[in-house]
């Protein structure tokens, strides 16, 4: 004799349905829409944010290396300043000087603010953050093309005058001024649009 095997339902058991399955899918569609786009606001908004704050750390930085009285390379002569030059409008260079003259610089690093990242969908995306102007003193360069901003051994600037620096993000009409007192405290003023 065959035995015919005949399905009976578990009580307790049970599934989801397909209707409740595309509800949910519904919802996280939604979701995913609202949220993708202010988290890629949120991130280009952020760029500038990073930039000011890499530049600050690289003031920071070039005044204590003006102030280390460190050997220029192994046994050379040592550093009387170091400073910041700006090339053009999207590249800086952070210089030690083994005396007071412009000119036989050893340039360090060159950093260029249109270097590309990755956004979170994986793709390149380069930076439309620029200098748009240098103020030392009552001079202002826009673009700071061969802009230097020097400091001493003792840690302050080598000239008498405050310095601003205004980087621009291009996309979002955003910008961020990084401020240097003449004793070479900086700081990153608050975020502002044109």
């Amino acid at each position: 004799m065959i035995a015919t095997f005949q399905r009976r339902p578990r009580k307790g058991l049970r599934g989801f349905t397909l209707v409740e399955m595309i509800v949910v899918i519904g919802i996280i569609a939604i979701a995913a829409a609202i949220g993708i786009p202010n988290y890629v606001s949120q991130r280009e908004f952020g760029n500038i944010s990073r930039r000011a704050r890499e530049l600050a750390t690289a003031i920071r930085f070039v005044r204590s290396e003006a102030a280390s009285g460190r050997p220029v390379f192994a046994g050379g002569p040592m550093i009387e300043e170091a400073g910041l030059r700006f090339v053009d409008a999207s590249t800086y260079q952070i210089f030690v000087d083994d005396d007071d003259e412009d000119g036989g610089e050893t340039v360090i690093r060159t950093v260029r603010l249109d270097t590309f990242d990755s956004n979170f969908l994986g793709q390149s995306a380069g930076t439309t953050v620029r200098f748009d102007e240098v103020v030392v003193g009552a001079n202002t360069s826009a673009p700071p093309a061969d802009t230097v901003v020097r400091f001493r051994r003792n840690g302050t600037l080598s000239a008498p005058a405050d310095v601003s620096i205004r980087l621009f993000d291009q996309n979002n009409d955003q910008f961020r001024t990084v401020s240097v007192s003449y004793t070479g405290q900086s700081r990153i003023e608050a975020l502002g649009g044109t």
